[in-house]
């Protein structure tokens, strides 16, 4: 995310060093790098209506194609966390991201992955879709997130051995909307377009953050929920050791300060700059 971008981690004692066999990524569309090919500050509104056009020939068709021409696993931060650590420390990389994954979803993505023996980093970076007008308090979001990251991670644990999982925090999206409320990515003559036409109107994954952001109440409302689940991460680790897991749970915590040239054109994905900050940093803080 921005330079500013700052990785907080308790990774002492690493069990294994980073010449891991198999690096495998487990996320939503962050992950996958969806709209990672573009950028907010180099959208117009040509630009904007084709994506939103060949979005909607992806949700109806189902034809990865009209996706991932904007940005795909071999843009994304795991692709490029590959190269920092080198490619011959790490023989294999499973990107099993996928787009509009809630943490719901994670058990069957690891039950989709492929089996291995040889020694494994993965990388868990889930909850950015759990949020958006769930209705749900601060801590009954904690405890949903809790519950069903838990069941996915043991399955996990089953089929791995000598591993490690670093469970990242949930993105702070409310620092991100916060940046990008009001940001003018087009100015005409009689019209300017800015992220909250894009929330609401292009691509409108979520139009209840913009109305949020509007209000003042972003902070209060999601700051709140994602500071309860991330805040629940530790303990989910210290009742997964008490299970007898085979394998090493880490809680990889980060704050950010986020800039607009990190975001996609989207006002929510991170472009190619976005993801090489975050790779970077996750780099950092394994080392």
């Amino acid at each position: 995310m921005g330079t500013q971008f700052i990785l907080l981690c308790g990774m002492l004692g690493i069990a294994f060093s980073l010449q891991a066999q198999v690096m495998e990524t487990f996320g939503d569309s962050v992950t996958a790098g969806t709209l990672s090919k573009t950028a907010v500050t180099e959208t117009t509104y040509k630009s904007i209506q084709a994506i939103r056009s060949d979005l909607a020939k992806y949700v109806m068709l189902g034809k990865e194609s009209y996706l991932t021409k904007y940005g795909s696993h071999e843009n994304a931060w795991p692709a490029k966390l590959q190269q920092l650590i080198g490619v011959g420390n790490v023989n294999e990389l499973h990107n099993y991201a996928v787009p509009r994954a809630v943490t719901a979803d994670l058990l069957k993505h690891v039950k989709g992955a492929s089996k291995t023996t040889h020694e494994t980093m993965a990388f868990f970076f889930m909850g950015h879709n759990d949020i958006c007008d769930s209705g749900l308090t601060p801590e009954q979001q904690a405890e949903k997130f809790v519950r069903e990251y838990k069941t996915a991670l043991l399955e996990w644990d089953k089929s791995r051995e000598n591993s490690v999982a670093y469970i990242m925090d949930v993105g702070e999206l409310h620092e991100m909307i916060s940046t990008l409320n009001g940001y003018v990515w087009q100015k005409d003559t009689d019209k300017s377009y800015t992220c909250n036409d894009t929330w609401e109107n292009f691509i409108p994954f979520c139009p209840a953050y913009s109305k949020l952001a509007k209000a003042n109440k972003i902070n209060e409302v999601v700051g709140k929920q994602i500071a309860a689940m991330n805040g629940s991460i530790d303990a989910l680790i210290q009742d997964l050791n008490k299970s007898g897991v085979k394998n090493t749970f880490k809680h990889v915590k980060f704050w950010d300060t986020f800039h607009p040239e990190y975001s996609a054109s989207d006002c929510f994905h991170l472009s190619q700059k976005g993801q090489q900050s975050l790779a970077e940093h996750v780099y950092k803080a394994i080392n």
